[in-house]
C-alpha cells in the first residue's frame, strides 16, 4: 500500500495529529505548572515536570517515528499505535497519582483526562484501538481505586457523603464509567463507519486512479493508428463513427526492393526491421494530422482530412510524402554499413526504395465492416486511383506520384514535372499526373531524420 494510501485510510494523518496534540498537552501542562507551582508541594511539581517531559519525548519520538518512507507498509505500525496509546494512559495515570493524591484522583474532574487520550485513538480510525485505550483507562482507575480503598487512602460513602465530606461513593463512581465506556463505544461506532467510508474511497481511488491508466493506455495505442480527434470521438462517444462523404487525400507507400533485403536478413530478423520502418513512417504521418488507415505487407495506406476545407489535406499528405523519402534517403546514407556488417550479404547493400502515390477526393470515411468486426477506413473511387497510382510509380521511374486535384491543391507549396495524362483501368477520363519532386522551401522536420532510425539493432539475440 502506497504512503498516499494510507492518508486516505486516516490512520497515519490520525497518528500525526496525536503527536501534535500530544505535545501541545505537554506544553500546556508544563506552564500550568510554572502558573501555579506556589500552591503545589516540592514531589507534585517534580512528578509534573517528568510527566510532561516524558510526554513530550514521547511526542518527538513517535513523530519521527511516522516520517520514516512507507512505515504504514511495516507491520510494526499497529503495534507502536498500541504501545503509544498505553504509554498515554500510563503517564497522565502516574502523574496524577503521584501528584494529586488519592482523595484528588476520585472526587475531581481529573478523571476527564482519560477522554483525552480514548479521543487520540478515535483520531487514528481504529476501532479496537479506541475501544483498547478506553479499557486500559478504566482498568487502570479501577485498579487505582481498589488500591486506594484496600490502603484506607479513601473511604466509600454515599452520594451526599461525597459532595460534603472526604468520601468517594461506589454510585459516583459507576456514574463515571459509565460516561467513559458509553463515550468509548460512540467513538469506536463512529471510527468504524468513517474507517470504512475512507477505505471505500480508498478503494474508488484506486479504481479511478486504475481505469485513468487504463484510458491513457488505450488511448496511447488508438494514437499509433488513428488521429487524436479520431481516438477523442470514439473513447468520449463509446460509439462507431458512422460513415460519412468527406474530402481527403489517400497515400499508399510501397518499399519496391524489400523482398530481397528479407530474403538476405531471413525471416527471423524481418518483422522487427519491417516494424521498425513502418513505426517511424507512422510517426510522420500522425505528425501531420494523417491517420494510419491500413498496413499493406511491406507498406501502408494512410488519410489526410481536412474539416476546414481549404486544402489543408493535400498539403499535408504531400509533405508527409517528401518527409517519408527524406527519411529513407538518409537511412540508406548512414546505415547501409552497419547492415552489410551485421549481416555479410551484399543483397543488404541495395538502397532501400519506395514508392508513394497521392490522390485527392471524395470518398466515404467511418466504420465499416460486420457486427463483430469493423475497422475505420475510408472507401471510393479516390482511394482506388490513389492506388493505381502506386502501381504506376515504379514503371515511371518516379518516387512520388500526384494526381492533379492533389496538385491543384496544393500547387502554391510544391514543385513537381508533369508526367502527362494517362488512362487508368476503373476510370473513363484520362487522368493527369505529376511527379512530386520537392516541397517549395523545404525544411525536412525532425520527425524525417532517418538517422533516428536505429536498425543497427536490427538482429535478434
Amino acid at each position: 500500500m502506497k504512503q498516499k494510501d494510507a492518508i486516505l485510510d486516516g490512520s497515519l494523518k490520525g497518528e500525526e495529529f496525536s503527536s501534535i496534540f500530544r505535545g501541545c498537552l505537554a506544553l500546556i501542562g508544563l506552564i500550568y505548572i510554572l502558573l501555579i507551582r506556589d500552591t503545589l508541594t516540592p514531589r507534585a511539581i517534580f512528578v509534573g515536570y517528568v510527566a510532561c517531559s516524558v510526554l513530550a519525548v514521547h511526542c518527538i519520538i513517535i513523530a519521527a517515528f511516522i516520517r520514516i518512507p512507507n512505515i504504514y507498509q511495516s507491520k510494526w505500525f499497529r503495534l507502536v499505535q498500541y504501545l503509544s496509546s498505553t504509554i498515554d494512559v500510563a503517564i497522565v495515570s502516574w502523574g496524577l497519582w503521584a501528584a494529586g493524591g488519592g482523595i484528588r484522583i476520585f472526587k475531581s474532574y481529573i478523571f476527564l483526562t482519560y477522554f483525552i487520550f480514548v479521543i487520540f485513538a478515535a483520531y487514528r480510525y481504529s476501532r479496537s484501538l479506541t475501544l483498547y485505550t478506553a479499557a486500559l483507562s478504566i482498568g487502570v482507575y479501577i485498579s487505582m481505586f481498589l488500591f486506594a480503598v484496600r490502603n484506607n487512602m479513601i473511604a466509600i460513602g454515599t452520594v451526599s457523603q461525597e459532595y460534603g465530606g472526604p468520601y468517594v461513593s461506589l454510585a459516583g463512581m459507576i456514574l463515571k464509567l459509565l460516561i467513559l465506556v458509553l463515550a468509548a463505544v460512540s467513538l469506536s461506532f463512529n471510527t468504524s463507519h468513517i474507517s470504512k467510508f475512507m477505505k471505500r474511497k480508498r478503494k474508488l481511488f484506486k479504481n479511478t486512479e486504475q481505469q485513468l491508466q487504463k484510458s491513457y493506455k488505450i488511448r496511447t495505442i488508438l494514437q499509433r493508428y488513428l488521429s487524436k480527434n479520431l481516438v477523442t470521438h470514439i473513447l468520449d462517444t463509446a460509439t462507431d463513427v458512422a460513415p460519412e462523404r468527406i474530402k481527403a487525400s489517400v497515400l499508399f507507400v510501397d518499399f519496391r526492393n524489400f523482398s530481397q533485403i528479407s530474403v538476405a536478413m531471413g525471416l527471423e530478423d524481418i518483422a522487427h526491421y519491417l516494424n521498425i520502418y513502418l513505426s517511424k513512417i507512422a510517426d510522420i504521418v500522425l505528425a501531420h494530422n494523417g491517420i494510419v488507415d491500413k498496413y499493406t505487407g511491406d507498406g501502408l495506406m494512410a488519410v489526410f482530412r481536412d474539416t476546414a476545407s481549404n486544402g489543408g489535406e493535400s498539403c499535408n499528405a504531400v509533405r508527409t510524402a517528401l518527409e517519408i523519402k527524406t527519411a529513407i534517403d538518409r537511412f540508406n546514407e548512414h546505415n547501409k554499413d552497419i547492415l552489410y556488417n551485421q549481416y555479410q550479404n551484399s543483397a543488404v547493400l541495395h538502397d532501400l526504395e519506395v514508392g508513394m502515390a497521392i490522390n485527392t477526393g471524395d470518398v466515404i470515411a467511418g466504420s465499416i465492416g460486420s457486427e463483430q468486426r469493423k475497422e475505420y477506413t475510408v472507401i471510393g473511387p479516390a482511394v482506388n486511383l490513389a492506388a493505381r497510382l502506386g502501381n504506376m510509380n515504379k514503371k515511371l521511374g518516379v518516387t512520388i506520384l500526384i494526381s492533379d486535384n492533389t496538385y491543384k491543391d496544393s500547387k502554391d507549396q510544391v514543385k513537381v514535372a508533369l508526367m502527362g495524362r494517362y488512362r487508368i483501368r476503373g476510370f473513363d477520363n484520362s487522368i493527369k499526373i505529376y511527379e512530386l519532386v520537392e516541397w517549395k522551401d523545404h525544411t525536412p522536420s525532425a520527425v524525417s531524420d532517418g538517422t533516428n532510425i536505429e536498425l543497427g539493432q536490427v538482429a535478434m539475440t
